[in-house]
């Protein structure tokens, strides 16, 4: 099958194709933030911006209330936060969510890469990478909100609320991202249905 972008489509293809590339480093490389510290920020004011620890922004969502009532809680929890077993759980469990983002947006970045690369097989060319980024995104669907109720349950310990078994799933957005994933998915089969079945047709001429 012989396709190919005009010259507009294919430079766009190819800028767009390289941010997402970054991105998917840069989603990786981030995850490295949360061995200086558990909870990282910035405070700015008229003097400049300096680093600083957003522990309370960083806690469950049913531990800030108490947190933010209690100055000696506020404390302690930051000082858990800031201990190395916490980090390295943090980093962990950031990594498994960041994993299927990264390749979801580089299996796009590069096939639009190929794409943008406008030789003859082009299109069989990016089928591979949109397969799987069909699959990043479906694992993505799943892995968040595993990722979210891990890391809630390694934070509460730290909070007035102690230690808990804790599973947090909206499973309308979990139940939206997996249509859209499996939607993605049945888009990519299409594809590649017609791209074979064109080759084949081809080949009777």
């Amino acid at each position: 099958m012989r396709y190919g972008l005009t010259a507009s489509q294919a430079r766009f293809a190819n800028v767009v194709g390289a941010a997402l590339l970054a991105t998917a480093v840069l989603a990786l490389a981030s995850n490295l933030v949360l061995l200086w510290h558990a909870a990282p920020g910035f405070r700015c004011d008229a003097s400049g911006c300096v680093g600083a620890v957003k522990a309370l922004a960083a806690a469950p969502d049913d531990a800030r209330a108490a947190l933010a009532a209690s100055p000696a809680a506020l404390a302690g929890f930051t000082r858990y936060l800031g201990s190395w077993p916490v980090r390295l759980g943090l980093f962990a469990i950031l990594v498994l969510q960041s994993l299927p983002f990264a390749l979801l947006t580089g299996s796009v970045g590069f096939a639009l890469r190929r794409l943008g690369g406008r030789a003859p097989e082009s299109l069989r060319q990016a089928l591979p990478w949109l397969r799987r980024a069909a699959l990043a995104a479906l694992a993505l669907a799943i892995v968040t909100p595993v990722a979210q109720s891990l890391r809630a349950m390694l934070l509460f310990p730290g909070t007035p609320a102690g230690p808990m078994w804790w599973f947090e799933v909206d499973f309308v957005q979990t139940g939206q991202h997996l249509l859209l994933a499996l939607t993605a998915n049945v888009i990519v089969w299409a594809i590649a249905a017609g791209s074979e079945a064109e080759r084949d047709a081809s080949g009777f001429v």
